[in-house]
């Protein structure tokens, strides 16, 4: 089955999408949350890192959290901000920032392709894809669940939880 990620829903260049294996998608999220978590400075950058965390696969199932890079949190407003903070999160989780916190060794070829692809679709993405009732809805959730100051931290791992919890701690 597997995920996939791509610019947004009308977007039909297969070449530009990313395909990952389940497993791949597990440690593909990890390594990125790893890698927010500890760059995030600011509270829209913990609501990203909130909101990766969530394509939790412990969660909504296996093959069942590929996205469109339109969906995610963007705003107009913050948009370049936000571009430079995602490309920043990919770099950390290329130079393998805190790895080490992981229970497993991440084959880093195929990480690497990941990280290179999804880099490619961000470069790519331009402003006028953003999905901003995907904003919105985010923003609701976040409150309905009592995320709206701040999204908390597991006290294990030192990453931003969803509200169904921590991405990592579902991952053992």
């Amino acid at each position: 089955m597997g995920n996939r990620i791509m610019l947004h829903r009308d977007h039909d260049n297969f070449e530009e999408h990313l395909k990952m294996s389940n497993g791949l998608t597990s440690v593909f999220i990890a390594v990125l949350v790893l890698s927010g978590s500890t760059l995030a400075q600011n509270k829209a950058e913990k609501e990203w890192m909130s909101w990766l965390a969530s394509r939790d696969q412990g969660i909504h199932g296996r093959g069942a959290v590929g996205f469109c890079i339109s969906d995610m949190p963007w705003t107009r407003e913050g948009f370049v901000d936000e571009k430079d903070f995602v490309l920043r999160v990919i770099d950390g989780a290329r130079e393998k920032l805190r790895w080490d916190v992981l229970n497993y060794n991440p084959t880093e070829e195929f990480v690497t392709f990941a990280l290179d692809r999804f880099q490619n679709l961000i470069n790519l993405f331009d402003e006028q894809y953003i999905n901003e009732e995907a904003y919105q809805e985010w923003q609701s959730y976040l409150k309905k669940y009592g995320f709206s100051e701040n999204p908390p931290m597991c006290q294990h791992h030192a990453v931003y939880l969803h509200p169904a919890g921590c991405v990592l701690c579902h991952d053992s």
